[in-house]
């Protein structure tokens, strides 16, 4: 049948015939609205305040938009297991940088809206915090669950998130010691290695309980 169609049409025929679907394509893509993925880095600090179990941290988030028009990230937050199957929930609680000449951070801005322009990425270094409401008694030893979802293009907090990261991390005996507050003046941060993470474009309710 293909072959038939093909030795009907002339040369210029078949050239505008392609032409056209290339059309088609060109437009379908410059109209498809933006889609954005999280990507994170190698690893995260968790932040213990001054006497007090720690309740918040830190994480490097790459956004990528794989597509021709700009989009917007407006609101993010992580659900948390811990070994024993018990769940917190943080949210975004500012954007930090890390002081110049030293290694630790200081607060840029409260959240806001990130822009991500057409294929184009934005990196953002966010803390997230334990929601009003919630307490953390200790930090068990064993492996963790970190959920990071998000609203890309959605401003309404009560729609379905259609961004999530998912990744693992291990809290050894010492670290959960620490965890549980060092009695220092200031924050103290303990840095734990990513060990594996998987994207989810959209995320099942399942996933969000």
């Amino acid at each position: 049948m293909i072959s038939e169609f093909l030795s009907n049409i002339s040369l210029v025929q078949f050239g505008s015939f392609v032409g056209l679907l290339n059309g088609a394509y060109t437009l379908s893509t410059l109209l498809a609205p933006a889609k954005i993925k999280l990507f994170l880095g190698d690893s995260i600090n968790i932040v213990i305040p001054p006497k007090e179990v720690a309740d918040r941290f830190h994480i490097g988030c790459n956004f990528v938009n794989s597509r021709a028009k700009v989009g917007a990230v407006h609101h993010l937050e992580a659900i948390v297991v811990d070994p024993q199957k018990q769940k917190w929930r943080f949210r975004w609680n500012l954007f930090f940088e890390y002081a110049q000449g030293a290694t630790h951070v200081q607060k840029k801005t409260d959240p806001f809206p990130i822009a991500v322009l057409p294929r184009n990425s934005a990196l953002h270094f966010i803390e997230f915090k334990l929601v009003e409401g919630e307490k953390i008694e200790f930090w068990p030893q064993g492996r963790y669950e970190f959920k990071i979802i998000g609203w890309a293009n959605r401003r309404n907090r009560k729609s379905r998130p259609n961004m999530m990261a998912t990744f693992h991390i291990e809290i050894d005996h010492l670290g959960s010691m620490q965890l549980g507050g060092t009695g220092q003046p200031d924050n103290v941060t303990f840095r734990f290695p990513i060990l594996e993470w998987a994207l989810q474009d959209t995320p099942n309710k399942k996933a969000l309980v």
